[in-house]
C-alpha cells in the first residue's frame, strides 16, 4: 500500500542527486585513482562547440561515493580516458546555460545528462546534436547499443516530461493554478507512455543486461512486488547473474523476505546512544520499523501523529527509527529537535552500510513496517497516511 506523501530512495543515488553533484564541481578532478583496464569515449555533438563537459562515475573510494571531473569540447568533438574495474553507469552533462530552463524565481531546472555504460576495454562513441535539450546517444557494439535502443525511444518522452515539468513549476509560481493542474494531467499522461516504452523494452530485450538495470532503476518503484518478479522470472540466466543484476535481485529477496506473515529479518546496529540495537530483544512486544530521514519532508510531517500513538500505546509498542542516508549530524539534532523518545540507529554504518535498508526493500521515506509480538510482518505503508495509525488501533486497540 502507498500513503499520499513519500520520498523516492535508490541505493544508488538518484538521478537528480547526481545531477546536482554535476553543477557542484568545484575542481578538474575529484574521487580516488581510477582503477581498472582503461575505457576510451569519443563523442562529437552538433552544437556543443567549445563548451566544457562535466561528467561523474562510481567511485567507492571517494567520500561521496562518485568520482567527477570535466573535458573541454573543441569545435563539437571531445575524448574522455578512464579506468573502470566493472561496469557501471557513467554521466555527461555540457555545461551551457542555453539548456537551463530558468524558472520566475530565479532557479532553474537543468538539462537531463546523457547516460552510458563504461568497463574495462570500452570503446565508445557518442553522437548527437543540442537544440533545446541534449539529444545523444552511444555506440559500443555491445552494451550501450541495447541502452541506445531504449534511449530512442525514451529520450524524446524524457524531453518532453521535462518541458511539461518546467511550464507547470512557471504555472505554480505565477498563481496560475487552473493551468497547473492541466499540466499535471498531461504529466501524469507522459510518464505512462514512458513507462509503457520502458515495460515494452524489456519485453522484447529478454537477453539485454539493460533490462535487469532498467527494471531497478526506474520501475521498481512503479511495478508491484509480483510484475517485478515476473519480469525478473522473463530475463535469461546470464542477464540474471550479471553484477548489474544484482541490486535488482537483492531488492527482490528483500521483499520476499518481509512479505506480509514472513518473520521479519533479524538485525543488530549501534544505536544513537552508542548500545546495540537488537530486533530479537523486541520479540513479545509490537515493534514499528520506521525508516525515514532528517531530510524526508513526509518523514517529519509525521512526527507528531507518531509521538501521539507511541504515547497510546508505548505499554505494547516500541518503535525503532532507522534513518537511511542521512547524516549523523543532521540525524541525531533533528532526534533532538523533535523530542523523539523511542529507539533510533543510524543504518549508513559498520562494514556494510544500509544492511537494514537492504534487507527489507526500502526503495522509498517514509516505509512503516508493523511486526507483531511473535516478529511477523503484519502491515507495511509506504508514505505518510491516516491508513497507518487506523491500521495500529485496529491491531492494538483495546481488548487485543
Amino acid at each position: 500500500m502507498s500513503g499520499s506523501a513519500i520520498t523516492r530512495i535508490f541505493r544508488r543515488t538518484p538521478l537528480i542527486v547526481l545531477i546536482a553533484l554535476l553543477l557542484t564541481l568545484t575542481s578538474c578532478s575529484e574521487g580516488g585513482a581510477p582503477q581498472g583496464e582503461a575505457y576510451r569515449i569519443r563523442g562529437e555533438i552538433e552544437g556543443l562547440g567549445d563548451a566544457t563537459l562535466y561528467y561523474i562515475w562510481t567511485d567507492e573510494s571517494s567520500p561521496i561515493g562518485f568520482g567527477r571531473d570535466t573535458v573541454d569540447a573543441v569545435d563539437d568533438r571531445f575524448e574522455i580516458r578512464g579506468r573502470s574495474a566493472e561496469t557501471m553507469m557513467l554521466m555527461v552533462m555540457p555545461r551551457i546555460e542555453a539548456l537551463n530552463r530558468v524558472l520566475p524565481d530565479g532557479r532553474y531546472i537543468p538539462p537531463r545528462p546523457l547516460q552510458l555504460f563504461v568497463y574495462p576495454g570500452a570503446d565508445i562513441r557518442i553522437e548527437g546534436r543540442i537544440e533545446r535539450d541534449l539529444t545523444a546517444f552511444a555506440t559500443d557494439g555491445g552494451l550501450n547499443d541495447d541502452l541506445t535502443t531504449l534511449e530512442r525511444v525514451t529520450q524524446p518522452m524524457e524531453h518532453t516530461l521535462t518541458e511539461l515539468n518546467y511550464q507547470r513549476v512557471i504555472a505554480l509560481q505565477t498563481g496560475a493554478v487552473e493551468r497547473a493542474d492541466s499540466l499535471l494531467a498531461r504529466l501524469e499522461e507522459q510518464a505512462a507512455e514512458l513507462r509503457s516504452g520502458q515495460e515494452r523494452f524489456i519485453q522484447e530485450h529478454p537477453t539485454s543486461v539493460v533490462s535487469a538495470w532498467l527494471l531497478d532503476t526506474a520501475l521498481s518503484t512503479e511495478l508491484t512486488f509480483e510484475e517485478l518478479d515476473t519480469y525478473w522470472a522473463s530475463l535469461t540466466e546470464e542477464v540474471r547473474s550479471h553484477p548489474l543484476a544484482a541490486p535488482l535481485q537483492a531488492k527482490l529477496e528483500g521483499q520476499r523476505a518481509t512479505a506480509l506473515g514472513q518473520t521479519a529479518p533479524l538485525f543488530e546496529r549501534t544505536g544513537e546512544d552508542g548500545r546495540p540495537v537488537r530486533l530479537a530483544d523486541h520479540r513479545g512486544r509490537w515493534v514499528i520499523l520506521d525508516f525515514w530521514a532528517s531530510w524526508c519532508g513526509p518523514c517529519i510531517q509525521g512526527i507528531p501523529e507518531m509521538k501521539r500513538y507511541y504515547e497510546k500505546y508505548r505499554d505494547r509498542l516500541e518503535i525503532i527509527s532507522i534513518a537511511v542516508n542521512d547524516q549523523p549530524d543532521e540525524w541525531r539534532a533533528a532526534i533532538q529537535e523533535h523530542v523523539l523518545p523511542w529507539v533510533h540507529l543510524n543504518d549508513d554504518q559498520g562494514t556494510v552500510p544500509m544492511e537494514v535498508t537492504q534487507q527489507y526493500a526500502i526503495e522509498a521515506l517514509p516505509t512503516k513496517i508493523i511486526l507483531d509480538p511473535e516478529g511477523r510482518v503484519v502491515y507495511k505503508l509506504v508514505g505518510e497516511s491516516e491508513e497507518f495509525y487506523q491500521e495500529l488501533d485496529r491491531l492494538l486497540g483495546e481488548g487485543r
